[in-house]
Formats: structure tokens, sequence, C-alpha cells
């Protein structure tokens, strides 16, 4: 349930808000400076996603290099690459959101709460994993053979 009330308001109630969005601002700066400033918020949202793309492959390794594992990293560039993507489409609420995913006072809580989220789904998951395989006798085959020397 909780999936589809997301896919509804990610494909439904985003786009209607942005349109409207996009309708008032039109409004206000007119349609040739909307077409301009969305065509130039896509075109950085690009170059950016290209950017923060390459340096979290170099600091991952970096840090793998070191002999730590890159949790934090590899969730702090998973944030920023999120944010470059909202920048990338059309309309100026998604681009409002990918610019805050960039700036640390909003990725710093947001990294802490999915750092939260998956040591308690890890955990669950390996204490589920290994109770099965303390419990899962689906590996052992019985039968009878008969020795043809």
């Amino acid at each position: 349930m909780k999936r589809i009330i997301f896919f509804f308001a990610f494909f439904v109630v985003i786009p209607i808000v942005e349109v409207n969005a996009l309708l008032i601002i039109e409004n206000i700066i007119g349609l040739t400076w909307l077409i301009v400033s969305v065509l130039l918020t896509s075109i950085a949202g690009c170059f950016l996603f290209r950017y923060l793309g390459s340096v979290a492959l170099w600091d991952i390794w970096d840090t793998m290099d070191r002999g730590k594992v890159p949790l934090k990293g590899i969730i702090d560039r998973f944030i920023m690459i999120v944010g470059a993507c909202l920048i990338i489409l059309p309309g100026f609420l998604t681009g409002a959101l990918g610019v805050a995913l960039l700036l640390p006072p909003f990725h710093i809580p947001l990294r802490a709460m999915l750092m939260r989220f998956i040591e308690k789904n890890l955990k669950e998951n390996l204490s589920a994993k290994a109770y099965q395989d303390r419990h899962d006798h689906s590996s052992i085959i019985e039968g009878e053979y008969k020795r043809m020397d």
C-alpha cells in the first residue's frame, strides 16, 4: 500500500503541483524567461550530476584504499546525486528540492535517517537469514541408494 501511495504522489500529485507552479511563475516572469530558466537549470543539473558521480566514485575508492567502509560517503553522494537528478527535472519545486538536498543543513539529517534505516533493516535481514539458515532443512534430501559394483 505504501508503494502505491508513493507512486501516486510521484506520478500524479508532483506533476500537477509543478504545472501549477510553472503557470504561476510564467505569469510573473513571462513565457520566454520561464523556458530559458527551466533549460538552464536542467543543463546545470546535468553537469552537476556528471561531476558528483565522478567525485563519488573517487571518494569511495579513496575510502576503501584506506581500509574503511565508505557507508557515510556512499549515502552522502547518493543524496547529492538524487538532488542533481531533481534539478534536471523541469520544474521549480523539484529544482528547489534538489538544491536543498545539496545543502548540508538538509542532507546531513537525511543522511542520519538513512543510516538508521539501513542499520535497522540490515540487522533484521541478517538475523532473519541466520534464523532461516539454522532452521531450514530443505537442503537435506532423503532417499535410498544401492551400490552397483
